[in-house]
């Protein structure tokens, strides 16, 4: 073909390129390259043209012999990082861009894609730097605007990022994106007009734009919008059958509407559109276990473990159905720990001192676990806790040797029974940080607690050999002098070690003095943080900690129940009531904990599955009612409060525990101000150990995270009208160290 002919097809090919017309032009340029295969105009725009077909591998191809024909082309060079991009192979697309810019160092469009790469694996700093780079050359690039916004949102400089946004959209009214961005900022923040304005914004500028409608239904239905929602939900559908998150989303707001049955459905279409999508295996379970249909939900919990093991408070719904399974691998589980301790013993003779010290603790460790699981295997409702073998009740003899490291022979049976035991118990004792030796240590100090045994030489030795494994060497000898007793006086350091010797996590709690110092890593109190207080999803099988009259689960939870026998102590003290209130956030608690049986009951919930449970089984009169949904906000929850009226408010006792550590500290002003409407006497059961700053504290964790908001109680009770009678203080509960006693002023 001759060279003027070729020419003329490249011209044609370009124009067609240009028109949209790509499989022609395609073709065109493919019968270039079968003519002259170094055609460097066919071979860059036809490697352009497979990219725009999704046909990475076809583009990379071409587009790289480009390269080899031109390598100091900057407009190729760019096409290919363009192609990596989409393939969301960020680093081979950062080495595209920065050859670009090394070629050409005014090209803004090889900045702004380099920015919004780097801002995928977090080169927040270097991404801001080239995108304002991209601006200065082109002020009129909506989309370096709009990427300078993504990167500063998050970077949570949400100021700068919305004002980015906006000069996106002043530039480029028509920006869907921008609006959608600038919705989830505004929702995040709590400016839900604003969130709901932006995402209609961008519905108007794209009527199909499917994550703008999936946004806007998710800000109504938290605003109680939820014929609204619905309403968004079912024009997405209309739209866009085929999408999961619609079906999904749609079947939770009519679940909240008690449609469980269209909501079944919805759930149903979801998963057959997205098989592995755990959320939607997970609500249809939920909803097919609230309509008794228990075998069918069995298999959606499975299978939502199975896509996803970290819904593990699917393992309690489970075991219910499978409890044969796990009892029969405990008692093989526990059968291999016998072998393994007699072989261990026989080998141990002919060691050497310092193995045999090892060995020897790996033998001891052996004999914990099988003690533990004879108890387990046997008890007939092992799932909300453990009976006690009076059998087992001796101590260790004397231990010769020091060392509490486990034999690694034992990982392996270790890793078993972390996989086991994790088939049994609900998410709350489920512990993905705990290594699997750290955990059956943990369970077993819990047997040995519940049974009585915590100043037992067992105890402490199984104590000393789990602190060794989580790498904490400082602990106070009298810690367990000081646990679940209330105290007359307080040292922080008491509170700390307690925390320590019930729970030597991997994240610990932290001084005040040394939150105060972190506290600017985290946020005071968000929505997120209020939420699951309002919802309680987690305490819909609340029968697992209520029913039992014996201390029913292990860990977090049997702590609670200590600590609600000695809020009920002081309930006892108190002379003249006729009435309990609870308001705490495991409410009713108190009520399975010894509380004298001649006290009316009552609570104020904001959960409404939990209300309703509670109302069935009769625990506690609900107060005002049973709320038709979750209450889903402070203000919502206030206007609970101020609907609830009792005959006689002197001879009323409040109790609450847990839940004033979700608030501001005018929020708390307010709440317990309404309770003196119709309550004289008041327990407040929390973290109560600030009495040092003016203003609240966030106690942070060691891993930097939030842990409770401390008030100063002392000026919360006088600004809210209260007068302190007593102060109590325990050690030995997480997330509270004391128990206030006062009365209306």
């Amino acid at each position: 073909m001759e060279q003027k002919l070729l020419f003329e097809k490249l011209q044609q090919a370009v124009s067609l390129h240009q028109l949209g017309e790509l499989d022609n032009a395609d073709e065109i340029y493919r019968e270039l390259l079968s003519v002259d295969p170094d055609n460097f105009h066919a071979l860059h725009f036809r490697g352009c043209i497979q990219r725009q077909k999704k046909r990475y591998e076809e583009a990379v191809f071409l587009l790289k012999r480009a390269c080899e024909l031109q390598p100091f082309n900057p407009d190729v060079i760019y096409n290919l990082g363009n192609v990596y991009k989409d393939e969301e192979l960020w680093d081979s697309a950062i080495t595209c861009y920065e050859k670009t810019l090394e070629l050409s160092s005014s090209y803004p469009e090889a900045l702004n894609n380099l920015g919004l790469c780097l801002k995928e694996i977090e080169r927040y700093e270097y991404s801001v730097d080239v995108l304002q780079r991209a601006i200065c050359i082109r002020p009129g690039f909506a989309g370096a605007w709009l990427n300078l916004g993504n990167t500063l949102k998050e970077q949570r400089r949400l100021t700068e990022a919305i004002a980015s946004y906006r000069k996106a959209i002043e530039i480029q009214p028509d920006l869907a994106y921008a609006y959608l961005n600038l919705g989830i900022i505004f929702k995040d923040e709590g400016d839900v007009a604003e969130a709901i304005n932006s995402y209609r914004s961008a519905i108007k500028i794209r009527p199909d734009f499917t994550e703008a409608y999936l946004n806007l239904g998710v800000v109504l239905k938290g605003c109680d919008e939820l014929e609204e929602s619905i309403v968004i939900y079912s024009k997405l559908i209309e739209i866009d059958p085929d999408c999961s998150d619609a079906h999904l989303n749609l079947g939770n707001a009519l679940i909240e509407q008690g449609a469980i049955e269209e909501a079944i459905e919805h759930y149903r279409i979801a998963i057959q559109l997205q098989p592995d999508s755990a959320p939607a295996c997970l609500s249809l379970a939920t909803s097919l276990h609230q309509e008794n249909k228990i075998a069918e939900a069995m298999f959606f919990y499975e299978k939502a473990l199975v896509i996803d093991e970290e819904f593990s408070h699917c393992f309690f719904h489970l075991s219910f159905a499978t409890i044969c399974s796990p009892l029969k691998d405990f008692q093989g589980l526990r059968y291999k720990l016998s072998l393994l301790t007699t072989s261990q013993a026989a080998s141990s003779e002919a060691a050497s001192s310092e193995a045999a010290s090892s060995e020897a603790a790996s033998s001891e460790a052996a004999a914990c676990l099988i003690d533990y699981l004879s108890v387990f295997c046997h008890s007939h409702d092992h799932d909300l806790g453990l009976y006690v073998d009076t059998q087992l009740g001796q101590d260790f003899p004397p231990f010769v040797g020091t060392s509490s490291a486990i034999g690694d022979e034992f990982e392996d049976v270790l890793c078993l029974y972390a996989s086991l035991r994790n088939k049994v118990y609900g998410r709350w004792i489920v512990f993905k940080d705990y290594s699997a030796s750290l955990l059956v240590l943990s369970d077993y100090l819990e047997y040995l607690r519940f049974s009585g045994r915590i100043y037992s030489k067992r105890y402490r030795f199984v104590k000393n050999m789990q602190l060794y494994r989580c790498g904490i060497s400082e602990l106070i000898d009298s810690a367990p002098d000081y646990l679940f007793k209330r105290l007359n006086f307080s040292l922080e350091k008491h509170w700390l070690f307690g925390e320590r010797w019930q729970f030597p996590d991997v994240c610990a709690a932290l001084s005040l003095s040394d939150s105060c110092f972190k506290k600017a890593f985290v946020s005071d109190i968000s929505r997120a943080d209020q939420s699951e207080f309002f919802r309680k999803g987690h305490l819909l099988d609340a029968h697992s900690f209520y029913l039992p009259e014996s201390d029913p689960c292990v860990h977090g939870i049997s702590e609670l129940f200590r600590f609600h026998r000695l809020i009920v102590e002081c309930i006892h003290e108190i002379s003249e009531l006729k009435s309990v209130v609870d308001l705490g956030y495991y409410s009713c608690g108190i009520f399975r904990a010894g509380l004298n049986s001649g006290l009316h009951r009552y609570c104020i919930e904001p959960s409404h599955h939990h209300a309703s449970w509670i109302d069935s089984f009769g625990l506690a009169k609900v107060l005002p009612e049973v709320p038709p949904r979750c209450i889903r906000s402070f203000d919502e929850y206030m206007n609970q409060i101020s609907r609830v009226y009792l005959d006689d408010p002197s001879t009323a006792l409040s109790v609450v525990s847990f839940i004033l550590q979700m608030f501001e500290y005018q929020q708390c002003v307010q709440l317990l101000g309404l309770i003196r409407k119709f309550s004289d006497n008041l327990i407040i059961a929390d973290d109560i150990l600030n009495d040092h700053s003016s203003s609240s504290v966030l106690r942070k964790i060691s891993s930097g995270d939030r842990m409770n908001l401390c008030h100063n109680y002392n000026n919360l009770l006088a600004d809210s009208g209260w007068q302190i009678h007593k102060r109590w203080f325990v050690n030995g509960v997480r997330y509270a160290s004391g128990i206030i006693v006062a009365s209306s002023a």
